[in-house]
């Protein structure tokens, strides 16, 4: 009887350390399946679609059953500017599902063909062992994949947290989806989400419901609810779509309002440049927000916004002037351009804001020398400056510096095979030397060939210095001609 039992417990051992080897498989193929795939896998989705269709109509009268079609076209017209949909826990976990699926049918799909390239090896001939190798590999690739896909958690896969929302019917003749199951309407449309509801007549008053189907997860949320006169519907719209644009959007906003006295000022938002002069941003997230408001000439002013859920914030601000003067900036002759800080201003005389520092400024005119001078709160009310023609000599002088430069760089190239060869033919007949016992006429050419040798040496230096020397006159000329 004992033996039975450690077999059993000898099979238990196995099975374990098999299972302890599947999940270290499949740990490191969590972090990489196989070479080329994606992983860890990602939802590639761009855009939130959402369609919105006519309102069932309950005990209407004829007269008011337009409002089926009016009122979900005015929710329409009331956000369409909504710009993202933040996805909601529960709507990420499904298309994180769905992309494991995806990738589970994708990995089948190749498991599959795999085995279809492995048997049709079994029907052909001279077919040796190594040919199955291929075959085979990306079979337990495939396997390795199947694994990794089913233990892997779906909430894990990288879905985005919120996405640009688009509405059905932007560039078509009807905005408005026939009234229907919403379910069956999303996936006709391929939409992610429909708005629908009902309008119920009942003494007088109409009773409007509007819901907003999920497609992922097959929910239906109350986006808006209102009881009013049918008359009355066209100025309920605008706050039923306040009440759905939460809904629609996954999340609450704010509504923010800059209003800087200075209509050119730019305003930015958390360092980002939003606009100028007044500016209205909805659909803000709740938060604190950094307001910087800038113009020329004005004092930068900053606000700390803090919004809720709901709010619409108003932020009034007054730019104050800098306490820096003007002076006049002339020039002789007139007309020249300023350019201060290398931003051109205009053209002499003008009116120019001196800086908080110093600043480096240009006067510029066709056929004059640049004139180049510095901005401070130093200068007098009036600055004139006298513009010097070019000197065309000058740029005679220059050319002729670098036509020096070259030449002597060429004469310095020309020189140096001189010693080089020399050096080589004195090597020559030192090896033709050795054991000759020293002939007096090779000792006359030996000697002629090493006082061309050191000749060539004297020369290429000599050269050398020269153009060294050249190189210096060229870049002092060089300079004088462009600092002008």
């Amino acid at each position: 009887m004992g033996a039975p039992k450690e077999h059993m417990w000898l099979r238990g051992a196995i099975r374990g350390l098999m299972l302890l080897s599947a999940l270290v498989l499949a740990g490191g193929v969590v972090a990489s399946p196989a070479a080329g795939s994606e992983w860890p896998p990602a939802d590639d989705i761009q855009e939130y679609r959402v369609g919105f269709a006519e309102l069932a109509g309950e005990n209407l009268p004829a007269e008011e059953r337009y409002l089926t079609r009016v009122l979900p076209l005015m929710l329409y017209s009331e956000l369409e500017e909504v710009p993202v949909r933040r996805l909601s826990a529960a709507e990420r976990e499904v298309r994180g599902a769905r992309v494991l699926e995806e990738e589970r049918a994708e990995g089948v799909d190749d498991f599959r063909a795999a085995v279809r390239r492995r048997d049709s090896l079994l029907f052909e001939r001279d077919v040796e062992a190594d040919d199955y190798r291929g075959p085979e590999r990306e079979m337990a690739d495939a396997r390795e994949r199947l694994l990794a896909i089913r233990l892997f958690d779906p909430s894990l896969v990288a879905v985005p947290q919120e996405i640009p929302m688009v509405f059905w019917g932007e560039h078509q003749e009807s905005r408005l989806l026939p009234v229907a199951d919403p379910g069956e309407i999303a996936d006709e449309e391929n939409l992610d989400a429909v708005v629908t509801g009902s309008i119920e007549y009942d003494a007088g008053y109409v009773i409007v419901t509007i819901e907003l189907y999920e497609s992922a997860t097959g929910q239906r949320h109350r986006a808006a609810y209102t009881i009013a006169r049918a008359g009355d519907i066209p100025d309920e719209a605008p706050i039923l779509a306040r009440e759905m644009q939460p809904v629609l959007m996954g999340r609450g906003s704010g509504h923010l309002v800059v209003e800087p006295s200075v209509s050119s000022a730019s305003v930015q938002v958390d360092g980002e440049l939003r606009g100028f002069g007044r500016l209205s941003l909805p659909y803000l997230e709740p938060g604190s927000y950094e307001v910087t408001v800038t113009a020329p000439g004005y004092r930068t002013e900053e606000r700390t916004v803090v919004l809720g859920e709901g709010d619409e914030k108003r932020v009034s601000i007054e730019l104050e002037r800098h306490d820096r003067r003007t002076i006049r900036v002339d020039s002789e002759p007139p007309g020249a351009h300023l350019y201060v800080g290398g931003e051109w201003k205009g053209r002499t005389p003008l009116e120019v804001e001196l800086p908080a520092g110093p600043r480096r400024a240009e006067l510029r005119a066709p056929g004059f020398s640049t004139k180049r001078f510095v901005l401070d709160q130093a200068l007098p009310d009036e600055v004139t400056h006298t513009l010097v023609g070019e000197d065309k000599d000058l740029g005679q002088h220059f050319e002729e510096r670098r036509r020096g430069f070259y030449r002597s760089l060429g004469w310095f190239a020309a020189s140096v095979p001189v010693p080089v060869l020399a050096r080589g033919a004195m090597e020559r007949y030192d090896v033709f030397f050795e054991g000759t016992g020293q002939d007096d006429r090779l000792q006359q050419r030996y000697n002629r060939i090493r006082y061309v040798e050191l000749g060539g040496y004297a020369l290429s230096g000599t050269l050398l210095v020269n153009t060294i020397w050249q190189l210096v006159r060229y870049i002092r000329s060089a300079e004088a001609y462009h600092g002008r």
